[in-house]
């Protein structure tokens, strides 16, 4: 988002070494819908140990409801232009 929104690379690098889950969480519910999408357009890939841990990251915050799995946030990017 920042990136997206012409952040300075060196706020953009600031923002990426974050790694408060509040502060985490209360940035992204405050990006607008058009926001979120954008995102979801230029952000392509991760890496991470286990194909659950990205959603149990975002259940742990609060970002998403209990019982969604992986394979739900997949479907989802799937139907996005």
């Amino acid at each position: 988002h920042a990136a997206l929104g012409g952040a300075a690379e060196r706020d953009f690098a600031d923002w990426l070494g974050r790694r408060e889950g509040s502060y985490l969480t209360h940035e992204v519910s405050s990006w607008s819908e058009e926001d979120t999408s954008a995102v979801r357009r230029a952000f392509v890939s991760f890496g991470c140990c286990g194909v659950e841990d990205p959603v149990t990251d975002l259940v742990d915050l609060g970002l998403v409801g209990p019982g969604l799995a992986a394979r739900d946030l997949a479907d989802d990017v799937g139907r996005r232009p």
